[in-house]
């Protein structure tokens, strides 16, 4: 039990000192997975992540002040940050984690995923 306890506490100090970019990704993923799980967004998940999610998390992780000075508007470039590091975490997802995660989160008692039916035969 006292391992797990350590284990834990390292990946909340892990997350907690992350980088705004590290971080957006993991919080993409993270509500990407909780909106897959409430089964009411289906298909409008990417874009939720991509036009939402991503950019609304990095505007408030990182500092504008870490942006170049020349730039006019650094507000922008965070928001477009936010949403190019959201298809980076999707692709992540596309990628790796659904191969793995996908299977052992979102499996119902016939095998499937419980979103599409199993074909037969």
């Amino acid at each position: 039990m006292e391992e797990f306890k350590t284990i834990l506490t390292d990946a909340v100090d892990t997350i907690s000192h992350a980088t705004p970019g590290a971080f957006t990704v993991l919080v993409v993923l993270a509500i990407g997975y909780a909106l897959k799980m409430s089964k009411v967004f289906g298909k409008w998940i990417p874009l939720i992540s991509f036009f939402v999610v991503g950019p609304i998390c990095y505007y408030f992780t990182s500092s504008p002040g870490d942006m170049d000075p020349a730039l006019t508007y650094p507000e922008v470039r965070q928001l477009f940050t936010g949403m190019v590091l959201a298809v980076f975490a999707w692709m992540i997802h596309r990628a790796v984690l659904k191969k793995y995660v996908d299977k052992w989160l979102f499996h119902d008692k016939n095998g499937g995923t419980g979103f599409k039916d199993k074909p037969k035969g």
